[in-house]
């Protein structure tokens, strides 16, 4: 299965909600299914050979950084589901974060 995750959190910074978004990710690799994960660039280097990570170019302002991505992936989701065969999208939600979770309802 083809599974997409997306979140506008930093996964470099070890904090309780990376270490969740991160074990969901190593867990879905556990059961073979292939784990894409679209997320803003991270303060430093991610190098992981079990998930296709894909870092999209944001801001540092936090406020801006979720606005930022949002308005990106207007753009770059529904190219990213007509490119590839996902399956399942699973979006991390958190305040003011509704681009993506309206794209994959509208896709399926």
């Amino acid at each position: 299965m083809n599974i997409l995750i997306i979140s506008k959190i930093d996964i470099s910074k070890p904090t309780g909600e990376t270490e969740h978004f991160l074990g969901l990710a190593k867990g879905f690799v556990k059961l073979k299914h292939n784990i894409t994960i679209i997320v803003p660039i991270p303060e430093s280097r991610i190098i992981s050979n079990e998930m296709n990570i894909i870092s999209i170019k944001c801001t540092n302002n936090p406020y801006l950084r979720s606005l930022i991505f949002q308005f990106k992936m207007i753009f770059l989701l529904p190219l990213f589901y007509f490119k590839n065969k996902i399956d399942f999208t699973y979006v991390r939600q958190g305040p003011f974060f509704l681009i993506p979770s309206l794209i994959a309802k509208i896709m399926n």
